[in-house]
């Protein structure tokens, strides 16, 4: 892999980005939210945990621990408090943001990276007023803004890794994506899938030299989710984690996860295999544009 070698460009362009980033969050100040969502729970299960109660076993919950525990530690540092949730939105945007630039960087020049990021921002990031849960300050889940910030810097990492000999980037990708299955399951599995591709990428670039990089990624990732759900499971039983918390069917039962995918109810398998052949057909074709365009 040719990655483009840092240049100065590589410091004013983040500096331009900290100040669009900063005008995005001034004009949209405390308009984050919308009312037809429900975002108390981001704020009420935190707020629970500090009071002692544990997730999964005294409080329901479908994502991983890291948000809820993060707040219930600021709410302790701090005081139950909206700010300490705004505080969590605005710091993992930003890095959010910066694992944006770091990944587009290593694919293509400052330029390309910078206006990438800038409409990533714009497009996604600041999204006030409007009746949808897409505003990264304030998501209607934080676990998914956090899920997607620790697989945007395990990307980040896996691209380095490529391009670099020392283990420190490998153990810095396994600790991300460790991260990202503390938080919301489907980031979980992709940034499993970013580890796959950083495997095979090593392997294929050091053969049996990379085994020591390799075992350092996937000690650091498996030992950093180990590490999470050990320590809660000191309390809470494997089981009540996972089906009172993880793979819960009063969340993720059949008909919401159809719903989400778009399947109609009363849709036959014939139907569901075109709406299936159709969904990757066009991400097919984009994807061909796109590499055809680069």
């Amino acid at each position: 892999t040719n990655v483009p070698k840092p240049t100065r460009a590589d410091l004013w362009a983040p500096g331009l980005l900290s100040l669009l980033f900063t005008g995005l969050l001034a004009r949209s100040w405390l308009a984050w939210g919308h009312l037809t969502v429900d975002y108390g729970r981001e704020m009420w299960v935190p707020l629970r945990l500090l009071e002692g109660d544990v997730l999964y076993r005294d409080v329901r919950y479908p994502y991983g621990p890291f948000s809820p525990y993060l707040h219930a530690l600021g709410y302790r540092l701090w005081t139950p408090h909206l700010g300490v949730l705004y505080a969590s939105g605005i710091a993992f945007t930003a890095l959010c943001w910066l694992a944006c630039y770091a990944v587009a960087r290593q694919l293509g020049s400052v330029l390309a990276s910078a206006v990438g990021t800038a409409l990533v921002m714009t497009e996604t990031m600041f999204v006030p007023g409007r009746p949808g849960t897409f505003n990264f300050v304030f998501p209607y889940a934080y676990p998914a803004l956090h899920g997607l910030t620790f697989l945007m810097i395990a990307l980040a990492g896996a691209l380095r890794v490529q391009t670099s000999k020392g283990r420190g980037n490998a153990v810095a990708t396994g600790l991300a994506i460790g991260l990202a299955h503390l938080t919301k399951q489907e980031f979980g599995a992709l940034a499993a899938l970013v580890g796959v591709l950083a495997t095979v990428g090593l392997l294929h670039r050091d053969g049996s030299r990379a085994l020591r990089s390799i075992t350092a990624l996937w000690v650091a990732a498996g030992g950093t989710a180990a590490a999470g759900y050990g320590v809660l499971a000191l309390a809470v039983s494997p089981t009540t984690i996972l089906w009172r918390g993880l793979f819960d069917p009063s969340y993720f039962g059949w008909p919401i996860t159809w719903h989400i995918a778009g399947i109609q109810p009363g849709s036959t398998p014939a139907d569901i295999a075109r709406s299936l052949a159709l969904n990757y057909a066009t991400g097919a074709a984009v994807l061909g544009i796109g590499i055809g365009a680069a």
